[in-house]
C-alpha cells in the first residue's frame, strides 16, 4: 500500500511517502525551488523525488492525502463563518486589504470559499501534475482535516503509546486550536476553539507590527523578546495586551477586530484598531515596516514583544492544564504552526503538570503531508508506528555523486582519513565550516544534515557568523549541539532534545565556555546528539576534546538569510563561495578556502 501525502497550495507545501504504514520519503518543495517557504505552490519536485528514489511512478500510488478538509467547502465553511461576522471576515479571506469593505470584496471570499471544494482542489492537482510531465491517471485523493493531520502526525512519531496531543496554529478549516487523546489505537476530540480566535493570528500579527515577515518571522519576535526578560517587572504591555488577549473559561478570548476583522491601512495580518490602540499609549509606536534596521531593538517595541511571547506562554499552558485534567495524561505531543516557538515548548515543562513532551520538528504545514498519509494508512489498516529518531528523510548523496560534482566545478578538494576528526581541528582554529551529511532534515532546523558550524568559545564568532556568512540580524541568536551524555553539564533540568524545539536555561559552565549560543536571558535552544543515531555529527563533536576543547559546537541551518536551507551539493558550494565561511565537509571530501 503506498500512500502520497500532500500539503499544497499554500504554506509550506511539502511531500511525503509512506509504503505500508512506514514513512519512507519526505521533503519541503522549498528546498528544490530555493524559495523560501514556496508559498501556493504545488510540490512537484519533492513529490519526484519521493517517486524516484522509491523507484515509483505516479501509478504505482494507492491514494493521495491531502492535508486540507476540503468536504467542510463551501457549505459548512459558509455556515460557519455567517455565525462570526461574515461579510468583514469575507473580505479577509478574499485577500482585498482595503479600509471598505465593498461587495466585491465579499465576492472575493465566496471566490475562496469555492477554491477550497473538493471538485477545485481535485481539478487543480490533476493540473499540477500534468505540468510537472505525469501523464498516468491520478490516484484517488483523500481530503483530511488539517487538524487532524497535525495530530497524526505529532502522535504517530512520537515515543508515547497513549498522550495529550495540542494543535495550534493560524487556521485548520474552521479551527484554530484542537486537543485530543490518542490511546490504544483510538483518537477523542477533547475541544477546539474556533476562527477567528487564532493564536497563531495573534502572534502572526505582532510579528507584522514589528516590521518582521508573518508565517516566516516569528522566531525573530521570539528572540527579540527575551531582550525585555530584565524590565518585565516595569511592563505595561502586559496589563495592557489583556484587552487584546486574556484567559477565559471557555480557554482564552482574543479581540478579533485587532487582527481581522477592519481596515488594513498598513499590513493585511492586523488593522488599524491594533495600531490606533499602541500608538494611543505611545504615538510614536507606529507599525515597523520591513527592513527598518534595529529600530525595533528600542526598549518600547521589546517590551511589546515580551508582553505578546508571555500571554502566548499563558494561554497555551492554560489550554495544557485543560487537556490534562481532561485526559489524566501527561504525555504531551505538539504540533501546528505555533510550536515551532521552542521558548513556548520549554515553558509547559515548568508551568504545567506535563511529564514527557514532543514537539514535532515539523510542527509547520510543512508537516501535516506526513500527518494526512498516516491518517489515510490507518483508516486503510496499514498504520505502523513511525517513531521518529532520525529527521533526514530528504534527498542524500554518495561519495561517487559529490566528487562528480566537485570535479564538474572544477574545485580543488582532499578526501581525509577522517572527516569528523578534520573538521573538529578546522574548528579548534576559530574556523567556521559547512557541514553537509546525509538526508536534508524535515523541519526548519539544521540537526546534522545541513549545517553551519562554528566552536562557540567566544561572543566573536556570533558576529562573524552573522555579518559574513548568514547576512542577518546581529541580536539573533544561534543554537549549540552537544553530547546526549553531556547534556546535564550544560543545560539545566537536562532532557533529550534531539530535534532544538525546546528551550532551556543554560548552566554556569555554558555561559562561561561557550557564550555564543547563549541568548541574553540565559536561553538555549539545545540539539542532543545521540551517538547511535547520527554517528558521524557525534564523532566530529567528540573530536573537539582532542584539542582540550568543550564538546558542543554552534550549529546553524545551511543557507544564508532569505533562502531555504541547502539541498544539494551544487546549493553547498554556492552558498560556501558566495560567504566567509572557511571550509566545507561535504560527505568525505574537504574543501578549504
Amino acid at each position: 500500500m503506498i500512500i502520497l501525502g500532500l500539503n499544497a497550495f499554500e504554506e509550506k507545501p511539502s511531500a511525503c511517502l509512506l509504503i505500508d504504514g512506514r514513512l519512507k520519503r519526505f521533503c519541503e518543495e522549498e528546498r528544490f525551488t530555493r524559495l523560501k517557504g514556496s508559498y501556493g505552490h504545488f510540490p512537484i519536485n519533492a513529490v519526484k523525488w519521493c517517486l524516484k528514489s522509491e523507484k515509483l511512478s505516479l501509478n504505482s500510488v494507492n491514494k493521495i492525502a491531502f492535508s486540507w478538509g476540503c468536504g467542510k467547502y463551501p457549505y459548512e465553511m459558509l455556515a460557519h463563518l455567517a455565525k462570526i461576522k461574515l461579510k468583514s471576515f469575507l473580505h479577509k479571506m478574499g485577500h482585498r486589504y482595503t479600509t471598505s469593505e465593498s461587495n466585491g470584496s465579499v465576492l472575493d471570499g465566496l471566490s475562496y470559499l469555492y477554491r477550497h471544494t473538493p471538485d477545485y482542489i481535485r481539478r487543480k492537482i490533476r493540473d499540477s501534475f500534468r505540468m510537472g510531465g505525469f501523464i498516468e491517471s491520478i490516484p484517488d485523493i483523500v481530503f483530511v482535516e488539517h487538524h487532524l493531520s497535525h495530530a497524526y502526525q505529532a502522535f504517530n512519531q512520537s515515543p508515547f503509546e497513549s498522550a495529550a496531543v495540542l494543535v495550534a496554529d493560524g487556521s485548520g478549516e474552521d479551527k484554530c486550536v484542537s486537543g485530543f487523546h490518542f490511546s490504544n489505537g483510538h483518537f477523542n476530540k477533547i475541544f477546539s476553539i474556533d476562527v477567528p480566535y487564532s493564536l497563531g493570528w495573534f502572534y502572526a500579527g505582532f510579528t507584522a507590527y514589528l516590521g518582521f515577515r508573518p508565517n516566516m518571522d516569528e522566531g525573530k519576535l521570539m528572540g527579540l523578546a527575551a531582550y525585555g526578560e530584565e524590565r518585565k517587572n516595569n511592563n505595561n504591555w502586559i496589563e495592557r495586551l489583556n484587552k487584546i488577549i486574556r484567559l477565559s473559561e471557555a480557554g482564552y478570548e482574543i479581540g478579533a477586530k485587532y487582527f481581522k476583522f477592519g481596515g488594513n491601512s498598513f499590513h493585511p495580518k492586523f488593522t488599524d484598531h491594533l495600531a490606533h490602540y499602541i500608538k494611543s499609549f505611545n504615538n510614536n509606536l507606529s507599525p515597523l515596516g520591513m527592513n527598518n534596521q534595529d529600530i525595533h531593538l528600542k526598549n518600547e517595541y521589546v517590551d511589546i514583544a515580551f508582553a505578546v511571547q508571555y500571554h502566548l506562554e499563558t494561554i497555551v499552558q492554560s489550554l495544557v492544564r485543560k487537556l490534562i485534567e481532561a485526559t489524566g495524561c501527561q504525555n504531551l505531543c505538539c504540533s501546528g504552526g505555533i510550536f515551532m516557538n521552542c521558548k513556548l515548548n520549554g515553558s509547559l515543562l515548568h508551568n504545567t503538570a506535563v511529564k514527557n513532551i514532543f514537539v514535532h520538528p515539523a510542527s509547520s504545514d510543512d508537516g501535516t503531508s506526513i500527518g494526512a498519509a498516516l491518517y489515510v494508512s490507518d483508516g486503510l489498516g496499514q498504520l505502523s508506528r513511525n517513531l521518529l529518531e532520525n529527521v533526514q528523510y530528504g534527498p542524500r548523496y554518495t561519495n561517487d555523486e559529490v566528487e562528480e560534482i566537485l570535479k564538474t566545478c572544477h574545485i580543488s578538494y582532499i578526501r581525509p582519513d577522517d572527516i569528523g576528526l578534520e573538521v573538529a581541528k578546522i574548528l579548534s582554529r576559530q574556523q567556521t565550516v559547512g557541514w553537509f551529511q546525509g538526508g536534508v532534515e524535515m523541519g526548519a532546523r539544521a540537526l546534522g544534515g545541513r549545517s553551519i558550524i562554528a566552536y562557540p568559545g567566544n561572543t566573536e564568532v556570533k558576529n562573524t557568523l552573522n555579518a559574513r556568512i548568514k547576512f542577518r540580524e546581529a541580536w539573533r541568536p544561534y543554537c549549540p549541539s552537544v553530547l546526549k551524555e553531556k547534556s546535564a553539564l550544560y543545560f539545566k533540568d537536562p532532557i533529550e532534545t534531539p530535534f532544538m524545539t525546546i528551550a532551556r536555561t543554560a548552566t554556569d559552565t555554558l555561559k562561561k565556555r561557550a557564550p555564543s549560543v547563549v541568548h541574553v536571558d540565559g536561553s538555549i535552544r539545545p540539539q542532543t546528539v545521540d551517538k547511535n543515531i547520527l554517528p558521524k555529527w557525534y564523532h566530529m563533536i567528540e573530536n573537539l576534546s582532542c584539542f582540550g576543547l568543550d564538546p558542543i559546537v554552534l550549529n546553524t541551518s545551511f543557507n544564508i538569510k532569505g533562502e531555504p536551507m541547502v539541498c544539494n551539493p551544487y546549493d553547498a558550494i554556492r552558498t560556501f563561495f558566495a560567504t566567509g565561511l572557511d571550509a566545507l565537509a561535504i560527505e568525505d571530501y574537504l574543501i578549504i578556502k
